[in-house]
């Protein structure tokens, strides 16, 4: 009974490694495609927005912002701050729109402890915190979202109605869609307490819909005008057909264009053959070494016991000649 209790954990075992090392092939041919299309091209936003496009595998983005950008290039914060509109189709076939908050042409500048001197950050991590005027579905922090972080940008993804786990949506617990009334744009230059990163208690920017008189932010770019219209955003109802077609990519100014992850497979297929490559020879040290080791051995002792009786012929044909 105990034997079965083993093999039947270990089955389940092996099942759920496998769903995370799919994942993790998935991730790694997404990496691959990332660090060779993406790297370096945070500022190049139409290389981006393919890049976006094919790793989410975005139906459309619209090519204008949303919103006028809010920018500023001088000082010791400088970056551009972007809403683009959103398409996405889920795996049970809905069409579902949203929002990509964009942060791009960032320089952040920090005095120098030795030298006095102000210095570019390099590799900033930045984080985007969103408040909306109604709790969404499932928060707990009630109408704050955290994290969405990355180097040197940063990309933030909303949508209206769940979706797949890619993004967060805006949906309420009574089914209305919340608004985004507040941004909150922070940086860390790399120091980490913990394992944990620091970031700075004065934010980059923060964009919202009314003045925030905090004196933590007093030094902080802010923007106290935000506002966007949905229906800048929600284009299902314009579009002919799904795929996008070119047609309605011209007509209503969308970003469709991706790349193929074909060429990049071969990461999943490394992995895939490497991870089946352990859980056979695991599998046999387990199950299987231990009756071939016995079987070996019987095979062993049973040519060892006819050898006596063979060199016992042999001499009797010597005599009777």
């Amino acid at each position: 009974m105990g034997k079965w209790v083993g093999r039947l954990f270990y089955a389940i075992l092996v099942v759920f490694m496998t769903f995370f090392i799919m994942q993790s092939a998935y991730d790694s041919r997404n990496n691959a495609y990332l660090a060779e299309n993406m790297t370096g091209e945070w500022d190049n936003e139409a290389q981006f927005f393919k890049g976006i496009n094919t790793l989410l595998n975005l139906d459309y983005m619209t090519k204008e912002p949303i919103i006028p950008p809010y920018e500023d290039h001088e000082g010791e914060h400088q970056l551009t701050f972007q809403l683009y509109g959103i398409g996405y189709t889920d795996q049970a076939g809905n069409h579902l729109e949203g929002m990509m908050i964009f942060i791009n042409d960032l320089k952040i500048y920090e005095i120098n402890d030795e030298t006095g001197l102000l210095e570019l950050v390099e590799n900033p991590v930045v984080r985007l915190t969103i408040f909306t005027d109604e709790p969404v579905d499932g928060s707990e922090d009630n109408n704050i979202y955290t994290g969405f972080g990355g180097t040197n940008f940063a990309s933030g993804f909303v949508f209206e109605q769940q979706s797949d786990g890619i993004a967060f949506d805006l949906t309420t617990a009574d089914g209305s869609i919340a608004t985004i009334t507040r941004i909150d744009v922070d940086y860390s230059n790399g120091e980490s307490v913990g394992g944990e990163l620091v970031y700075n208690t004065e934010s980059l920017m923060i964009v919202a819909n009314e003045m925030v008189d905090d004196p933590v932010f007093e030094d902080s770019l802010k923007i106290s005008d935000f506002s966007y219209d949905p229906e800048a955003y929600r284009l299902s109802d314009d579009i002919s057909s799904y795929p996008v077609s070119e047609v309605d990519a011209e007509t209503l100014n969308l970003f469709i264009e991706r790349d193929d992850l074909t060429d990049y497979n071969w990461e999943m297929v490394r992995i895939y053959l490497l991870y089946a490559g352990f859980v056979i020879i695991i599998t046999y040290l387990l199950f299987f070494h231990k009756k071939t080791m016995a079987h070996i051995k019987a095979k062993r002792a049973s040519k060892k016991q006819l050898a006596p009786s063979e060199v016992e012929v042999v001499d009797k044909h010597t005599k009777e000649e």
